[in-house]
């Protein structure tokens, strides 16, 4: 019979999470310790374009009997001007050449923290010195930490609507920045020895990118998510099924719901553990093919 990814009587996994190595609120540490407080048997930490919080995250891990740790990393590339992010898993973190691109990623991505922060000057949205020094002390800043700056300062009443007026694409204070393309993405992933997935197509808003991504090796499909409707989900399960893709799921963790920030519970849409051993045995043999 074949597993059901979804079984929530089997331990879980949430393979889809983040720390405050990119733009989650805990440390890789507490985030360990607060999934296995909350009943799962393991996650894999997803930070966006880096892979700094992997070494804290797999040493707590081992101070937890059974609990299963997969080092990963989100990565954002674009395509015809759609965000397209994948997901890595099983990366070898130390490995050089990916190391060298993520970190001029993470490079990019402070450049562009500036010129967005000088946009929101000329809108008249001055942050105080003392936030921007520290947007710029941190290792991966992205635009979400910019919107939880404008909410605890009162510009805004919420992330969302910092996105709205000033972060998203269109918006007054956007900047674009250097992106890999979902090919380099993939193929970065597998230089890594890892296994690239598609994450969260439904937020693309476009399946016809999916066949154009299918093109370059991608190894699943993050077919279970907090937004996904149950059209959408049957609508990946079939893409899945029918291009012999590993079926993944993750909440996307990134604070307490409490928090207001990305709504979402650790452990929703987590997979069993039982998938989780296909996809590390489907990485170590893509592994040993490669070499």
């Amino acid at each position: 019979m074949p597993i059901n990814p979804m079984d929530e009587s089997k331990p879980r996994i949430d393979l889809h999470t983040h720390s405050n190595a990119s733009d989650g609120i805990f440390s890789p540490k507490k985030l360990v310790r607060y999934a296995y407080e909350h009943g799962l048997s393991g996650i894999a930490l997803t930070d966006h374009d880096s892979i700094s919080g992997l070494d804290e995250a797999h040493s707590e891990a081992d101070t937890i009997d059974g609990f299963t740790f997969v080092p990963g990393i989100e990565l954002s590339a674009e395509y015809r001007k759609a965000e397209v992010h994948l997901l890595g898993y099983g990366v070898d973190w130390q490995h050089q050449s990916f190391l060298a691109t993520v970190q001029k990623i993470s490079h990019a991505r402070l450049e562009r923290v500036e010129k967005m922060i000088h946009k929101l000057q000329q809108l008249g949205v001055t942050l105080p010195l003392e936030d921007i020094n520290a947007l710029k002390e941190l290792e991966n800043p992205g635009r979400l930490h910019i919107a939880r700056v404008l909410k605890n300062r009162g510009f805004v009443q919420s992330t969302e609507e910092a996105f709205d007026r000033f972060l998203n694409r269109d918006a007054p204070a956007y900047c674009p920045r250097y992106k890999l393309s979902p090919r380099e993405a993939i193929e970065l992933i597998h230089q890594a020895g890892g296994l690239p997935v598609l994450a969260h197509p439904g937020l693309m808003k476009d399946d016809d990118l999916i066949p154009v991504i299918l093109r370059d090796s991608l190894a699943g499909i993050e077919v279970y998510y907090p937004t996904h409707t149950d059209a959408e989900i049957q609508r990946y399960l079939s893409i899945a099924e029918k291009n012999h893709l590993l079926i993944t799921g993750g909440s996307d963790f990134h604070a307490p719901p409490a928090t207001g920030i990305r709504n979402s519970h650790i452990g929703e849409c987590a997979v069993t553990k039982e998938s989780v051993r296909k996809i590390i045995q489907h990485s170590i043999n893509h592994l040993e093919r490669r070499l």
